[in-house]
This record gives C-alpha cells, structure tokens and sequence, in this order.
C-alpha cells in the first residue's frame, strides 16, 4: 500500500490528492488480484468500492491536481467501474430474495425461481477476464501519471469541496418527496457517497470526523436500500411482461391440440410468486423511506447540513486561512452524478 504521510490536512493538495489516489488504486489492484477465485465470493464488491473510491477521488481532486489524470484515462476509469455494475445489483438482489424465500407460498416459487434465474443472468454479465485485462491498462498508466508536483493547502481545498457538496446533497434530499423518486434518490445516494469518501481519509484528524462519517454510512444505507428494491421491483415488472406472453402462448398451444393429442405440458406461473415478491418489496421500500422522511429529509436534515458546515470550517481554521477559492480551471459547479 502507499503510505500516506503523517500531517495529512498540512500537506500541499496536490500532493496528498495524488498519493490518496494512489493509496486507493494499491486497494483496487489487491482485490484484482482475487478477482476469480472460486472461494472469495466478496472480491467483485470489494473490487468495485475501490474503483468507486478511486474515481470519486480523482473527480474531486480533479482541478487541484494539475491534470495528473487526462481525460482518457478518466474515461477508462468510468467505463471499468460501470462494467461491474451488473454483478453489483444482482448479488444484492439475489441476496434479498434468499432472506424473503421462506415466506413465499409452494405456489409462489415460479416466480421467485424465474425472478433469480433472471438476477443469475445479470450476474454473469460481468465479464471478470475482461475487467481483469481492462484494469491491469489502467493500473500501469495512472502510476505514470500520479506523479509529484504541489503547492496549496489539502485542509483549505477539501473544506471548500465539503462546503460545495453538502451545499448539493442537501438540495438533492429537498427534491424527494415519495418514495417512487427513483432517480432523485439515486442522485442524493452518489452526493453522500462523495463526501463520505472526502471525510473518511481524515476523520480522525477533524474533531467529530469519525460521528460525521457515520452518519454518511447511516444515510448511504437507507438511500442504498430504496435503490435496490427499486432494482427488483424494476425486475418483476419486466418478468411479469415475460410471463404473461408465455402463458399466451401455452393457451394457444393447448387449444390447438388435437383431441387425440398429447396432454399439454402443466403450466407452472410465476406471476403469483412474481407479486408477491413485488410486494414485499413494496414493503421494504415504504420503511425505508419512513425511515428517510424521519431521519433526514426536510427539517431533519438540518442537523447533518450545519455539522458538515463545521467541519469545512474547521479545515478553513486548520490551514490557517479562509476557504481557498480553487484555481483557474476549476468547475464552477458540481458535474451531475453518474
């Protein structure tokens, strides 16, 4: 692993944003290096988080880090990440159907078999050869790259970033208001991942650093949770559609049977199973967005906006200087999450 030096919040940005995307890349290529073991069924996700910290790492670091990732290996970086997004989904999803399994009824189980065998499908379309490949490219040429060069305060910059994203989250919690807000949901889940990601490399430097990022983890889980029922229920309806085609076409063959024909085969329907499911997801989806309305939305949000209003504070007092502004070049406003 690179060692990330003592003093981290006094270091030039430059420096320390460089070295933090290296500490992250040497996370990556450790579970790489799993990456098709047979008994290691966590190496994709562990794979994948490093990515995902990876990138949003050099996404935010971007301007202060005097172009030491160019926009094709960002790109490569981008493409990697979303190519494990599949098996991602589908390992949660085949997870949660396990946990819901004993309370389907024995006629109910045609739907959950096809609902998995569908996720099983998913699963496999994460091509684990080509994302080995893919990333031994990007490892070799991002530690070109992530070389020395620095200047500026990494406390002042990564204040000014706390203070920009937190000033995004909260105005992506304001626009949910149900829980069929799918994309907003989604879009307030990447801006809580992002500051989790800038306070969790130097929590135990910031007074409360460690409760705040927390706090991060809490919010993540619940948003985390409305997206992967949304993830299922989006499943079902496709396999309800799936089934109802079939079963038309059993009818059509039984009814144009001959009399002296062979008996049609039994017609196993998974739609019963399929809402059913639905349902529990449903379910699911409704206390975690109960528990989202009571924790974290409108007035209740106030509480995590003014602590991560502190904290970008106290990094501004830490360098010894106002909040920097970022130098020329600098994106005036957030990208939109991807």
């Amino acid at each position: 692993m690179t060692d990330l030096p003592s003093e981290l919040l006094e270091r030039p940005v430059e420096m320390t944003a460089r070295l933090l995307a290296l500490s992250m890349l040497d996370r990556a290529r450790q579970a790489y290096d799993r990456l098709g073991g047979p008994a290691d069924g966590e190496a994709l996700h562990d794979f994948r988080v490093a990515l995902r910290r990876l990138r949003t790492c050099v996404k935010l670091y971007r301007p202060y880090a005097q172009g030491a990732v160019p926009p094709a290996l960002r790109r490569h970086l981008r493409d990697l990440a979303k190519a494990t997004n599949p098996g991602r989904d589908a390992e949660v999803a085949l997870g949660w159907l396990q946990e819901v399994e004993d309370g389907l009824r024995s006629g109910e189980r045609p739907g959950l078999d096809r609902l998995v065998g569908r996720f099983e499908g998913r699963k496999g379309e994460t091509q684990v050869e080509e994302v080995r490949r893919s990333f031994r490219e990007l490892d070799g040429q991002l530690r070109e790259k992530l070389g020395a060069r620095w200047s500026a305060s990494f406390a002042a910059t990564t204040g000014e970033l706390i203070r920009r994203h937190a000033a995004a989250l909260d105005a992506s919690l304001a626009a949910i208001s149900s829980e069929a807000q799918a994309a907003q949901q989604h879009q307030a889940r990447i801006r809580v991942k992002r500051l989790r990601y800038l306070l969790e490399p130097i929590a135990g430097e910031l007074e409360g650093g460690k409760a705040l990022v927390r706090r991060l983890e809490q919010l993540q889980d619940v948003l985390g949770d409305l997206h992967d029922t949304h993830v299922v229920s989006g499943e079902v309806r496709a396999a309800v559609h799936e089934a109802a085609s079939e079963h038309a076409r059993w009818l059509a063959t039984r009814w144009s049977a001959p009399p002296d024909g062979a008996p049609a085969e039994p017609y196993r329907d998974p739609r019963p199973g399929l809402l059913a499911i639905d349902r529990l997801a449903a379910e699911r989806r409704r206390k975690r967005f109960d528990e989202l309305q009571e924790r974290w939305l409108g007035h209740k949000a106030e509480g995590l906006r003014r602590d991560l209003g502190d904290a970008a504070e106290r990094l501004a007092a830490r360098a010894g200087e106002g909040l920097e502004t970022p130098e020329a070049g600098a994106p005036a406003e957030l990208a939109s999450p991807r």
